[in-house]
């Protein structure tokens, strides 16, 4: 929806919160604006994705995902809302609902957002929600970024990529987001918060 150059909670902290929610990591560890500083196209893409999702109704967004979907070599069933960025109002919330609602039977909708102070969370009825801090009850569980290991919580996982990776195992043979679909699923018993080192 947006680019972390633009994003509602770039750089806020617990004492210095956005209108949206504060962003758990801190603003130099944020990958995605690393990698807009890194990629020369990528912040212009970002801006660009920004200004269609602004300029689309969900039920277009929703029919032209399904065609991409039906189009592609390589099948997908999940899709991840906002790799950068970060839900600006409760309009995003809503019309990604009703995105996730149209493509529910081909596509699993997930995300991540950081923006706890929006009210439209408690309407989310199709697409899992990965609360990215806890400063509010909203979302599906917590996903959460630790200095170190040893902080996670007994009562909560290390995402399988990143243990994968502390563990020194090559990238390829990781397991990737849809392999694993802890994050993706909706909340249940069996669904821990989900915990990542900074990076």
């Amino acid at each position: 929806m947006n680019s972390a150059t633009d994003c509602p909670n770039a750089d806020s902290t617990e004492d210095n919160q956005s209108d949206t929610g504060v962003c758990q990591v801190p603003w130099e560890s944020c990958y995605a604006h690393k990698a807009e500083n890194i990629y020369p196209n990528a912040l212009k893409k970002r801006r660009l994705q920004e200004y269609l999702w602004d300029c689309v109704n969900p039920e277009l967004f929703a029919e032209a995902l399904l065609l991409v979907k039906e189009r592609k070599n390589n099948p997908f069933k999940h899709l991840r809302v906002s790799e950068s960025g970060d839900f600006r109002h409760n309009g995003d919330i809503r019309a990604w609902d009703k995105v996730a609602e149209i493509v529910k039977d081909d596509i699993n909708v997930y995300t991540y957002s950081a923006s706890h102070k929006l009210s439209a969370w408690d309407t989310v009825k199709h697409f899992t929600v990965n609360q990215s801090n806890n400063l509010a009850d909203y979302g599906d569980r917590l996903f959460s970024a630790v200095a170190d290991v040893k902080d996670i919580p007994d009562d909560a996982i290390l995402c399988p990529f990143e243990a994968a990776k502390l563990n020194g195992v090559e990238t390829d043979k990781r397991p990737k987001c849809g392999e694993c679909d802890h994050c993706i699923k909706p909340n249940s018993e069996q669904n821990k918060d989900v915990y990542i080192k900074i990076h």
